[in-house]
């Protein structure tokens, strides 16, 4: 199905369904380049969301600086000082009532500059309480209702599972349960192996995630996995 069809007959499922048209949704995109299967991926998921409900962050494009200086160190559990220079990141994430993430896998892991958005975004006051000692002391992100990932991996999956995943562990663990309300919805979408596949192979699977996703961003449900 052409691009552009596939975009009207989402639009028109969700207009139906109630679904995504009426979630506000931040997608962060952690890729640098904007002809790989990331950016397919993330074509792919914006067509599912109505354009006026949708706000992409590409974050390499974008230059971000994913640093922890010294100077936002020391400011880090100050909620006056500790959002400069990210405003308008947690203005997006404040916003937002889905949060979705699209990656690349680099060394098992979220790439840095994906690491260094949730360090500088997701702080004290924005994602979290923090208790007299510094300490997490509760979700503050109860308007996120939708959280979820779409990664790509250059191992196959047996090899992910025995090194532990960390990016996925990262979000689906450690942001879903520090940052995020216990009603909160997820889903976590992996391609695996994508170097030695065919793009046969790779174009089913991404057919099977645009229905995935339709599913998920128009009917209620809990965890789903591809």
């Amino acid at each position: 199905m052409p691009a552009s069809a596939r975009q009207l007959w989402a639009r028109q499922c969700v207009a139906r369904l109630g679904g995504a048209g009426g979630m506000r949704t931040l997608v962060i995109y952690a890729h640098p380049s904007e002809d790989s299967l990331n950016a397919e991926i993330l074509s792919r998921l914006s067509a599912c969301i109505a354009a006026d409900d949708l706000r992409v962050r590409k974050i390499c494009v974008e230059g971000f600086d994913p640093l922890i200086t010294l100077d936002r160190y020391q400011v880090f559990n100050d909620f006056a000082a500790n959002r400069a220079g990210v405003e308008d990141h947690v203005a997006d994430v404040e916003w937002a009532e889905a949060l979705i993430f699209v990656y690349p896998t680099w060394w098992y892991g979220l790439p840095a500059i994906l690491k260094g958005w949730l360090e500088r975004v997701l702080i004290p006051g924005v994602a979290m309480k923090i208790d007299a000692a510094g300490k997490p002391a509760g979700p503050l992100l109860s308007n996120i209702r939708l959280f979820g990932a779409i990664a790509t991996y250059g191992a196959p999956w047996w090899w992910t599972r025995f090194v532990g995943d960390p990016g996925r562990r990262t979000l689906m663990r450690g942001v879903r349960w520090l940052s995020l309300p216990a009603s909160c919805r997820t889903f976590w979408i992996a391609h695996y192996d994508i170097h030695r596949r065919s793009q046969k192979s790779i174009g089913s699977a991404l057919d099977r995630m645009e229905a995935k996703l339709r599913r998920i961003l128009e009917t209620p449900g809990t965890e789903t996995r591809l």
